[in-house]
């Protein structure tokens, strides 16, 4: 398995998916959008973690980075 910037296990960055699913539908956002619901999900307690691993599944092709402060992403295709 490859070592993510985050830390995150495999397990962990499925529970990320499935916790931002709904508002990744909704167009872009940022880690503060999805910290609620990836900390009820049990991933992190932090939006710095969050953030780090959404930028992990922006270079693994599942999310794209977009340009801007704070940083925001955007499903891919």
């Amino acid at each position: 398995m490859p070592h993510y910037r985050s830390g995150f296990s495999e397990e962990d960055f499925d529970r990320l998916k499935a916790a931002i699913a709904a508002i990744a539908e909704d167009g872009p956002f940022d880690a503060n959008d999805v910290l609620a619901p990836v900390v009820q999900a049990g991933i992190t307690n932090n939006a710095g973690d969050v953030a780090t691993a959404l930028g992990d599944l922006a270079d693994l092709g599942y999310l794209n980075s977009l340009e801007g402060d704070p940083p925001r992403w955007e499903r891919s295709g």
